[in-house]
């Protein structure tokens, strides 16, 4: 169960964020203040979802804030968006520089838990062309290296190759935290063979393996 401490996370004095500074900063650090006391309010009640709008919210009217960026960390990683919860700590430990040292090893400690409970996956594409795209959740990413697992939030997710704006091979997976798994996915070898199913279709195919006791289809 995710767990927050209040000493750590909830900061006691919102006021730190009201700093010396014209009248229109002023303003944004008071709506700042106000979002950021709503979002902890959220974190605390473990609504990470709303807590995360707050907190982006809170950033755009305050974006040096580390004590905001360092929850919008914490509230990723409750709602199980792990790649952005890791790449938020790691904003926060490139901004800190000095100006919070009291944070960082808690924020160092976040990061390698939350890189531990990523899920890894190593696929393997076979007869993928040079001009064909890889998908995953369809958003178009670079291919997989050789032996280098796929780094995924857990749950579940969609793999496919398109070729021609046209799904030719898609399998579905489920990871859970810190879940491990390898799979092949086979792009036939003539379009005849594939299913009928457009790169804007839902769910044209479904392949199933077993990823090391995590649930795939």
């Amino acid at each position: 169960m995710f767990r927050t401490s209040s000493h750590l996370w909830i900061a006691a004095v919102a006021a730190i964020l009201l700093l010396a500074s014209p009248v229109s900063a002023q303003e944004d650090r008071a709506r700042a203040t106000r979002l950021f006391q709503q979002g902890n309010a959220a974190l605390e009640g473990q609504r990470f979802e709303e807590a995360i709008r707050l907190y982006t919210e809170a950033l755009v009217h305050y974006p040096g804030s580390l004590r905001i960026l360092m929850n919008l960390g914490v509230a990723q990683r409750g709602a199980g968006r792990l790649l952005l919860s890791a790449e938020t700590f790691r904003r926060w430990l490139a901004a800190e520089n000095g100006r919070d040292p009291d944070f960082r090893i808690d924020v160092e400690r976040q990061l390698r838990e939350v890189l531990e409970a990523t899920p890894r996956l190593t696929i393997r594409l076979i007869g993928m062309l040079d001009s064909d795209v890889f998908t995953v959740d369809d958003l178009p990413v670079p291919p997989p290296v050789v032996d280098e697992p796929l780094r995924v939030d857990p749950g579940r997710h969609s793999l496919a190759i398109v070729r021609d704006g046209r799904i030719i091979t898609r399998a579905y997976v489920e990871l859970g935290p810190s879940g491990r798994g390898s799979l092949e996915l086979v792009a036939p070898a003539r379009l005849a063979d594939a299913g009928s199913g457009r790169f804007e279709s839902p769910w044209p195919s479904l392949h199933r393996w077993t990823l090391g006791g995590n649930r795939t289809g």
